[in-house]
């Protein structure tokens, strides 16, 4: 490789760009800053060029001076240029002077790494030449390899490279999670750690969205924290969340004051707490159902404010006092004889038990 020392101005029009340049995107905004900057200063970094006048590295200062209206730039010419030294220039100048995207850096950081382990050099020497990180290098490898193993397509590179580190199932699960819109490029940052500290249960959910991001992470954070009791609670979902966040801050104020809670006392707690989310969930679902009863209009006169288990109780007691009163001798005649009859066994249960419980109730 021979580099000139001389610069000289040449014609915009006597350029070609290389068709190999590892970028391949000119924002039209970039484009119009620097097309401002060269009619105000012109072009002050010259552009590389080989024997062939063919563009190495600068091709986004050439644009931009078209753009600009110039007529002349000042090139620098380099003779006897190898295609792996020419890749790496364009990656220095492209990684340091100009943002380059993801999916136009990794396929190039890629294809010279290629050519490194042909020589024996290691990705170290790689990001020590191109002045960037080796996990850099890493990751361009790791996503180039597995698009290609996997055969992915149809999804960004980003979303590829966030998913670094999960294994290839969770890997492919998620990623299919972005091409129907589940997650963004963007969230997956965010989600991958979540996902990779995940027992399966609460794994499969996230990926699916089945869980918000900001839940899951709190889900996944206080299984770490819980006793195994809670843990298996909390990824069957039969304790809330809240309720285990505060069960976990309770065992741990007792071990700050010296107290031991047993394995069987955490589990007698747990099943407290469950039995006490199935209590709930079925007061909400009555107190759903009263609502639609009551905008319905199938039901004259309801409380719709169903604050507790008493409240709920009356509620359905008088109910079914309101259904025992509508019954009489017009019901016997519309279902026949022998219905009635074996209503009858019915009735006297719903005696019985009336009576039983009217004799255990306090005076």
């Amino acid at each position: 490789m021979e580099i000139d020392t001389q610069i000289l101005n040449v014609p915009v029009s006597s350029l070609k760009p290389d068709p190999n340049q590892p970028r391949k995107t000119f924002p039209a905004e970039v484009l119009e800053n620097m097309a401002g900057t060269i009619k105000t200063h012109g072009t002050i970094n010259p552009i590389e060029v080989d024997e062939k006048n063919v563009i190495i590295t600068g091709e986004l200062r050439w644009r931009a001076a078209g753009k600009a209206g110039v007529k002349t730039v000042p090139i620098k010419k380099i003779r006897g240029l190898a295609p792996d030294e020419r890749l790496e220039r364009q990656l220095i100048e492209n990684y340091h002077q100009t943002d380059l995207n993801e999916e136009e850096g990794y396929a190039a950081i890629y294809k010279l790494f290629k050519t490194y382990e042909k020589r024996g050099k290691s990705k170290r020497h790689l990001a020590d030449n191109l002045g960037i990180s080796e996990i850099t290098v890493e990751r361009a490898i790791d996503t180039n390899v597995f698009m290609k193993k996997e055969h992915v397509k149809g999804v960004s590179v980003t979303a590829v490279t966030r998913t670094m580190g999960l294994p290839t199932e969770d890997r492919l699960k998620l990623i299919q999670s972005v091409k129907k819109g589940k997650y963004s490029a963007r969230e997956l940052e965010n989600i991958t750690p979540i996902i990779r500290q995940a027992p399966r249960t609460i794994k499969e959910k996230i990926i699916k969205r089945e869980i918000e991001p900001d839940q899951a992470r709190q889900m996944v954070e206080v299984y770490h924290e819980a006793p195994e009791p809670l843990r298996q609670a909390i990824v069957e979902e039969k304790v809330k969340l809240e309720d285990a966040k505060s069960a976990v801050a309770l065992y741990e104020e007792l071990k700050k004051e010296g107290v031991q809670v047993s394995n069987d006392r955490i589990k007698a707690h747990v099943e407290e707490l469950s039995r006490e989310t199935r209590v709930e969930e079925a007061e909400a679902k009555l107190r759903r159902q009263s609502y639609k009863e009551a905008l319905a209009g199938r039901k004259q006169a309801i409380d719709l404010q169903i604050v507790d288990r008493g409240t709920m109780f009356v509620q359905e007691v008088k109910d079914v006092a309101w259904r025992v009163k509508g019954w009489g001798v017009p019901n016997m005649m519309a279902i026949g004889a022998s219905r009635w009859k074996e209503a009858q066994k019915y009735f006297r249960e719903i005696r019985d038990h009336m009576d039983f419980l009217l004799a255990k109730s306090p005076r």
